[in-house]
């Protein structure tokens, strides 16, 4: 309850400081003169520079564009979102004539909400006053064209309420997108920009379906703190694990991920970073184990790197059938790497592997084979935990990595038919 009530609270700050806003500036496009458009300028590496078209559904009053509707003159608010806390308001501006927007100047590696407000009380149909998107700009970032829309209203709406303080990838914004505007297609009597009860709803159905978790365990030689950053933002410290211990004693859980390809990065002092990518699977938990790999000092040769993995596809029908294993390996040295992967499923009836593979390199440091899995009998989900090696001559003990893919349990069958017997024949149920 508590949560719902801040939830409240902070909406409510956002359209008072949105409405204080219009009482500022009055209601004509004139009394913007002194809040112009920002200039392009930026500094590369330091700052973001972003620009869209805020679009409304077909109603009347609004500009007609080959994209859709627009709305004129609406005044963009840009906040840092802040997770728990309020959120920061960084900039403000106003559309065009046609519905045009443009900001610069944006902080790097957080989630920014901006907000398009209908700045006229006499625009016809428009009783609820705002859409949204959410956008985060990484150190290697330029520009990004970012569009307001109903679909990116109900993602940003479902980050908010998600309490989203980290940044997310673009990979990430898609993922989320995409499943805001299933739930419109299911939905199509809902306009977020009217409907604010509806809003929430859809909101609230997004985080069950678009959000993910991510368990990571570390090991390293000798055990150190590691710092673990997604998306270019500190998320948490791991205290690493010696080699051959159990990865189940020290597993950090990240919850309430978005969807989608998240980068991560491991830092560690002593340690060379571990960069990679991962993919979150809205209402799943990916699973994940890294070991470290000590800096290079001159004269001395290191074993390979795992820079990414997955599995795709990432879940099979319960027939079975066949996955691809990738890999992203690096050599510091560039000597020659032998990569392998074993599949393991735990099950009640023990441990079953299925035969080992090799990794062939296919280009572009990517190393990939197939995997089989059987059918599955159960009606209950098999997962599969991949486990990716690689070493070379020079350091033959491999370094490894760990991937899931899982295989559907059937669907129960229906039960069998009774017979009974009355007295005027016999009747099947």
């Amino acid at each position: 309850m508590m949560t719902r009530c801040f939830h409240a609270v902070r909406r409510a700050a956002l359209i008072t400081a949105a409405a204080g806003l219009l009482a500022l500036l009055g209601c004509s496009s004139s009394g913007f003169s002194s809040n112009p458009l920002a200039s392009v300028g930026f500094s590369r590496g330091t700052a973001g520079l972003m620009d869209g078209f805020v679009f409304v559904p077909s109603r009347a009053g609004f500009k007609q564009t080959a994209s859709g509707n627009t709305l004129p003159d609406a005044i963009i608010t840009v906040y840092q979102l802040n997770g728990a806390a309020a959120p920061t308001l960084l900039f403000t501006s106003q559309a065009d004539d046609t519905g045009h927007y443009s900001v610069a100047g944006m902080p790097l590696d957080v989630p920014l909400l901006i907000k398009a407000t209908v700045p006229f009380s006499n625009v016809p149909g428009q009783t609820q006053n705002s859409l949204e998107a959410i956008v985060s700009f990484s150190s290697t970032e330029d520009n990004k064209t970012r569009n307001i829309n109903n679909v990116s209203t109900v993602a940003a709406d479902a980050c908010v309420d998600n309490n989203a303080a980290d940044p997310l990838s673009d990979a990430q914004v898609t993922a989320l997108e995409t499943v805001a505007q299933q739930l419109l297609n299911q939905n199509p009597n809902i306009d977020p920009t009217t409907n604010a009860a509806g809003l929430a709803a859809l909101a609230a159905s997004e985080q069950q379906e678009a959000f993910g978790s991510y368990n990571l365990a570390i090991f390293s030689t000798p055990p150190v703190a590691a710092t673990v950053l997604i998306n270019g933002a500190q998320a948490g410290t791991i205290n690493t694990l010696t080699p051959g211990s159990a990865a189940s004693s020290n597993v950090q859980q990240f919850t309430s991920i978005p969807s989608g390809d998240a980068d991560i990065e491991i830092d560690a002092p002593g340690f060379q970073p571990a960069i990679f990518t991962i993919t979150i699977v809205g209402g799943q938990t990916t699973n994940d184990q890294r070991t470290l790999v000590s800096a290079p000092v001159a004269g001395q040769s290191f074993p390979p790197v795992i820079v990414d993995e997955r599995v795709t596809p990432p879940s099979l029908p319960f027939e079975g059938g066949t996955v691809s294993v990738q890999a992203i390996l690096q050599d510091p040295q560039n000597h020659a790497i032998t990569a392998s992967a074993t599949a393991v499923v735990l099950s009640t009836t023990g441990r079953q592997t299925l035969s080992p593979i090799t990794l062939a390199p296919i280009g572009n440091n990517v190393y990939s084979g197939n995997l089989t899995a059987p059918g599955n009998p159960t009606v209950v989900p098999v997962t599969y935990e991949v486990t990716i090696s690689a070493s070379t001559t020079q350091n033959p003990t491999p370094v490894t990595a760990v991937v899931d893919f899982q295989v559907a349990g059937t669907n129960p069958p229906p039960p069998a038919p009774t017979t009974t017997t009355t007295t005027g024949g016999t009747t099947r149920h």
